[in-house]
């Protein structure tokens, strides 16, 4: 997860942040995520949350970076490989909210679904996939939108 460590550890000096760059052109964004993302930053204070490392972050989320009122990045912020229920308590006491007054959303079962739940945050689950569905589970951004209310 630290691409610092990993570029001086195999000995390959300090271009990691070329690397980045050079691949940035590269990133693509779901087609609904941008538009949603603006129309949700204006009812919604959006935080990223991210097993990225920051320097990872702060590259792939440059062109939406705007609709976020906060980044945290489990490894660079919290020295955290992995999210559990005990990282989203650090996040809820860093943000000075309660559990019950956030909303988390992401792709990956276990750590964007299941952990924040185990810490009393209302999750939902994105499954592009389809192969879901149920109460907590949306298809894309738009879908979210119906839940939320």
């Amino acid at each position: 997860y630290d691409i610092k460590y990993w570029f001086n550890r195999l000995g390959l000096g300090e271009g990691w942040t070329e690397l980045l760059r050079d691949f940035a052109p590269r990133i693509e964004f779901y087609p609904e995520a941008p538009d949603m993302l603006e129309r949700y930053s204006r009812e919604y204070e959006l935080i990223l949350i991210t097993n990225a490392g920051r320097e990872f972050m702060e590259i792939e989320t440059a062109p939406i970076k705007k609709y976020f009122a906060r980044t945290i990045s489990c490894v660079s912020d919290f020295g955290e490989v992995k999210k559990t229920p005990d990282f989203y308590g650090r996040v809820c006491r860093s943000l000075g909210r309660e559990p019950e007054e956030i909303t988390h959303v992401g792709d990956h079962w276990q750590f964007d679904f299941i952990a924040p739940r185990g810490h009393g945050l209302r999750a939902f689950y994105l499954d592009r996939t389809g192969e879901r569905d149920g109460e907590h589970i949306v298809h894309d951004l738009i879908e979210l939108e119906t839940r939320l209310i």
